[in-house]
């Protein structure tokens, strides 16, 4: 059952940025752009981040914590980026953040509960 717990917040920013952006002045088109930055960069990530995870010297646990306080820190101060230039760079942090959780986070988790 805690593996349900992070995926309420994973969806959040696909669901409210338009209508952020939207809020913002910004136009539908600037709203779409921002999900596929999201999206993206999540693909992109995921495929470095499942390259990295897979280097003897490197500790999944601390790529999948940092990307989670990154992508988090990111995500609370997002009703603040009323410019387009600002929401992009956060959909870029957050797409990369993002690409970690199949790679890392979820194998993680399961391992975790034996």
């Amino acid at each position: 059952m805690s593996v349900l717990f992070p995926f309420p917040g994973f969806f959040i920013p696909f669901t409210y940025i338009p209508d952020l952006a939207a809020d913002f002045g910004m136009t539908n088109q600037q709203g779409a752009m921002l999900i596929s930055i999201i999206g993206i960069l999540n693909t992109g990530a995921r495929v470095f981040v499942g390259w990295l995870a897979d280097r003897p010297w490197a500790d999944a646990l601390l790529i999948n914590s940092v990307a989670l306080v990154i992508g988090g820190g990111t995500t609370m101060f997002v009703p603040l980026y009323s410019q387009f230039s600002i929401m992009a760079t956060y959909c870029v942090v957050f797409g990369i953040c993002i690409g970690r959780w199949t790679d890392i986070g979820v194998p993680l988790l399961c391992r975790a509960r034996g």
